[in-house]
């Protein structure tokens, strides 16, 4: 027969869960919500003048293609 009483073991450790997150992104700028006065359209005067016809030379058609030197 035991009549002697065991004390219990010791408490195990606590556990401590560091979590990591990178850092938050920065805040958006203000967004500035201009608001202007109506403004009544004017009615504006338009001249059409006709250029004279140019005098040069019909030109070759010239292909250029860049890539590296050979």
């Amino acid at each position: 027969v035991i009549d002697k009483l065991v004390p219990p073991g010791p408490k195990p450790a606590r556990q401590v869960i560091i979590e990591q997150y990178p850092p938050l992104p920065p805040k958006p700028q203000d967004v500035i919500i201009e608001r202007w006065l109506p403004v009544q359209p004017r009615t504006r005067r338009i001249l059409y003048e006709r250029l004279p016809p140019s005098n040069q030379p019909a030109t070759r058609p010239i292909i250029v293609q860049y890539g590296p030197p050979q």
